[in-house]
């Protein structure tokens, strides 16, 4: 019998490795020589937060910030998309 990987079971997998991939690089910012100053997870930080400009970069999965703790003042930002398969890690 195959196991079954759709539904819920599959979705919260999935949401899991986001979560452990987001908090294994953020012991990137334990590093005092770092350029990486932030990350976010779900979405992007904005300094203006009523700034409704960039809503439609709220599906982001991570978001590094080097050199600054937002959008409005990072050198770059390195946008993560991660996908993962419980299926076919």
């Amino acid at each position: 019998m195959k196991p079954e990987f759709t539904g819920a079971r599959g979705s919260n997998t999935g949401d899991d490795f986001h979560e452990w991939w987001a908090l294994r690089a953020s012991l990137r910012l334990l590093n005092p020589n770092t350029k990486l100053k932030a990350i976010s997870v779900e979405g992007v930080f904005l300094k203006n937060k009523k700034n409704k400009e960039l809503t439609e970069w709220d599906a982001v999965d991570c978001g590094l910030y080097f050199g600054g703790y937002n959008v409005e003042e990072a050198n770059s930002i390195v946008i993560e998309q991660l996908k993962y398969s419980s299926a076919s890690p």
